[in-house]
């Protein structure tokens, strides 16, 4: 019985299906160069990737703000997952091409051949 972790790739295949979600939003000293008591930090995760914010506000709304950003985030995913590789474009023009080749009329577009004389 083994006990090892699986192959790291695994771990990618699990994680690349998790969205992109609000993890925290704390309050926070000033960064440095900046002014104000009214600082936050929001955290955003992903698998096992993060991306930290700072924000001047109240939690509310810098809470309302990292959502905006979280779903632009997962948006944008989502977008780069319904792109079409160029084979896929090539098919799909491919396919409209021979759509508008076909005739408009509602009669079949096949056409009855009679059978050569040596099988009659």
């Amino acid at each position: 019985m083994s006990l090892a972790a699986p192959p790291y790739r695994a771990h990618l295949d699990i994680l690349d299906d998790v969205a992109y979600r609000l993890i925290s939003v704390e309050s926070a000293a000033a960064p440095e160069g900046c002014a104000g008591l009214d600082w936050f930090v929001y955290r955003i995760s992903r698998g096992v990737d993060g991306i930290t914010g700072y924000r001047q506000g109240d939690r509310e709304s810098v809470r309302a703000d990292a959502e905006t950003i979280v779903v632009a985030l997962n948006e944008r995913r989502e977008w780069k997952k319904s792109k079409l590789t160029p084979k896929e474009r090539r098919r799909t023009a491919a396919a409209a091409r021979a759509v508008a080749a076909e005739p408009t009329d509602q009669q079949p577009s096949v056409v009855a051949v009679p059978p050569p004389k040596e099988m009659q």
